[in-house]
């Protein structure tokens, strides 16, 4: 995906923790490059939604990755990889033209 504004928005679904304490947050992790993973600061307590993301620190590639914890304090492991989901964003416009047209 692309963007060229802010907030991205970033969806979730399908948490589950059948048989378990019940679902208690969902935490939207961020990586910007090559960086390292960092909780975004956004969380919600529903299985499925969307973060309005607005901590953009210019024009980049952010992955996306959902931490989510149960009521008895159980965590899912934090991201590492490539996460669940990219967006690239680009305010940089288009230059360097050249043009020649005959004499």
């Amino acid at each position: 995906a692309y963007a060229a504004q802010a907030p991205i928005a970033v969806a979730y679904g399908g948490l589950t923790d059948a048989g378990g304490s019940g679902l208690d947050s969902v935490e939207l992790w961020v990586r910007k490059g090559q960086g390292a993973w960092a909780f975004s600061g956004l969380a919600a307590s529903e299985p499925e939604g969307a973060f309005a993301f607005n901590g953009l620190s210019g024009d980049g590639t952010y992955r996306f990755a959902i931490v989510a914890e149960d009521k008895a304090g159980n965590r899912s492991p934090e991201p590492t990889g490539e996460g669940l989901g990219a967006t690239v964003f680009d305010l940089t416009p288009p230059g360097g033209f050249a043009l020649s047209a005959p004499a």
